[in-house]
This record gives C-alpha cells, structure tokens and sequence, in this order.
C-alpha cells in the first residue's frame, strides 16, 4: 500500500492534476466567480455522482492499495490561508 499526502495550492494544482489522472482518477479544475470573475478555486476530483470538491489549502490524502483500488480522502482548510474568500 502507498500513501501521498498533499495540500492543494493553486501553484500546485496542474501537477496534483496529473498525478490524479496517471492513477486513472479523473480531475479537472473547478471554478466559481469572485469580484465578477471566473476563477479557478480547486480540483474536482471522480465522477458525478460521488465526486468531491478540493480548494486551495484542503489536504488530499490518496492511498493505493492494488492497480484497481486507489481512494483520495479529503481533509478540509488545513491551510486557509491559500483559500480565496468570496465576497457577499
């Protein structure tokens, strides 16, 4: 079994990306608007339904056990500092 612990950054996301997509875990960035714009805030991570959403500064946990069984266990905020605020 192998285990990589990662916190999300937005300097980072590109190769968490890919590093996820090697494994054959599907990811893309996810986007939300702030100040009026589009801005990419995180990874969405599997397929609809059962997907999970990552931001900037949560911590993505992805134990493989075998070729077939990978799972990625988020752990939410570990770093708010990287978290863009929306403003209301």
């Amino acid at each position: 079994m192998s285990k990589l612990t990662i916190v999300l950054t937005e300097e980072n996301y590109p190769e968490v990306d890919k590093m996820l997509d090697d494994l054959g875990i599907f990811a893309k960035g996810y986007t939300r608007y702030i100040d009026g714009e589009l801005t990419t805030v995180g990874l969405r991570i599997g397929e609809k339904p059962g997907h999970i959403i990552a931001f900037w500064g949560d911590a993505l946990t992805v134990t493989t056990t075998t070729t077939n069984n990978k799972r990625v266990t988020l752990h939410r905020g570990v770093n708010d500092d990287v978290t863009p605020k929306e403003k209301t």
